[in-house]
């Protein structure tokens, strides 16, 4: 017995329900379609760290110290003893006309000084290269065959 759609009760195609005499099958097979897909493989973090390095630098600094020269004036010449005992025009406070009675000296010296600056020395520029290689890929693919059998008698 066929149903509505012309195949019998066990799904066979029942080629006379549809009132002809020939039979078409329609076969199917597997085919192969390839693509990808873009995955996270992994992530990459980019920045700046300051590397702290200890640096000696040697520096030329001078300073003035004071010396006291005693000068003898017993064996010089009596020309020169004179002008030694001649004190040189010296005023002491605030225009008193008396010689001073000390004599104040400023001495200095050159501390050295540190400072540092940011110069820029390289760029670092990051670039993403795209790699394109052939990949193998081996797969089963199924496909339909059309096998007859003979149900009852055979065919001659």
């Amino acid at each position: 017995m066929a149903d509505a759609d012309g195949r019998g009760s066990r799904g066979q195609l029942d080629a006379r329900a549809q009132g002809t005499s020939t039979a078409d099958v329609v076969l199917s097979e597997e085919r192969l379609l390839t693509g990808t897909t873009r995955q996270v493989t992994s992530r990459v973090r980019f920045g700046r760290r300051v590397v702290v390095e200890e640096r000696t630098v040697a520096v030329t600094v001078r300073r003035e110290e004071f010396y006291i020269e005693h000068i003898d004036t017993t064996d010089a010449a009596p020309e020169a003893a004179h002008q030694a005992s001649t004190p040189a025009v010296a005023t002491g406070p605030a225009g008193t006309g008396k010689p001073p009675h000390e004599v104040i000296i400023v001495l200095r010296e050159e501390r050295p000084v540190v400072t540092t600056t940011v110069v820029p020395v390289a760029r670092v520029t990051v670039h993403i290269d795209s790699i394109t290689e052939a990949t193998q890929i081996a797969t089963t693919l199924a496909r339909e065959k059309i096998e007859v059998t003979s149900i009852g008698r055979p065919s001659r």
